[in-house]
């Protein structure tokens, strides 16, 4: 009867701060993780129910790191608190001996163990697949940027736009400015900042056709080097 009680005070001596610590560190890793992806909202504009999908498959990930952890700061607080208040004296001095206060710590830890490696070569690699997939989907189905009049916009391979007027309805575009550091928009200019200006453009997939427009190349000091 005494050892069984004593499982039941060790286990609620583990199991507050385990779960303290497993939900803070799921936390923790999750807001690094939202904060990573979170270009794909303004940049891609993508839904909100796609986004916690993104978010959700990174959870497995998060989980191997953060189950381990969670036990060993348990096993530490439960521990250290039971050697300062002498429980672990008292407990002696009724017949529990120290390898049988130790013995439910193995048998969970070999737990942990086993979720880590069931998580670790099932789980994360099944998430990291779904992950990949939903990131592909989104990164080729919106090949154009989301264009927005008046205001600075990043578009799909790091340029930056600007659109004075921009018709919702047909897709054209005036007064266009484009400033380019990637060399992509004209390579032949080889310089190190390209800008792009236009009196008219029309977004035709995968490409953005432009009409009236004169390009500027400027080397490292500033100077213009291409027009």
């Amino acid at each position: 009867m005494v050892p069984r009680r004593f499982d039941r005070y060790l286990a609620r001596e583990m199991l507050g701060p385990f779960i303290l610590a497993l939900v803070g560190l799921v936390l923790f890793i999750l807001l690094n993780v939202i904060l990573s992806l979170s270009y794909l909202m303004v940049d891609r504009g993508i839904g909100l129910t796609t986004f916690l999908r993104l978010v959700l498959y990174r959870i497995p990930a998060v989980l191997v790191l953060a189950v381990p952890m969670a036990a060993l700061f348990a096993t530490f607080l439960g521990l250290g608190r039971l050697g300062h208040d002498r429980e672990i004296m008292a407990f002696e001095s009724i017949g529990i001996s120290l390898r049988r206060i130790l013995f439910p710590l193995l048998i969970a830890a070999s737990l942990v163990a086993g979720l880590d490696f069931v998580l670790y070569n099932w789980g994360v690699p099944a998430a990291e697949a779904s992950f990949q997939s939903t990131f592909r989907g989104i990164i080729f189905s919106q090949s154009a940027p989301r264009i927005t009049a008046n205001e600075f916009f990043k578009g799909p391979e790091d340029q930056f736009f600007y659109v004075r007027r921009y018709d919702t309805d047909n897709g054209s575009m005036q007064d266009v400015f484009i400033y380019d550091i990637t060399g992509r928009v004209f390579p032949q200019a080889d310089t190190h900042v390209t800008i792009v200006t236009a009196q008219e453009g029309q977004w035709v997939d995968p490409t953005l056709e432009l009409t009236g427009g004169r390009i500027y190349g400027f080397n490292l000091d500033g100077e213009i080097v291409y027009s």
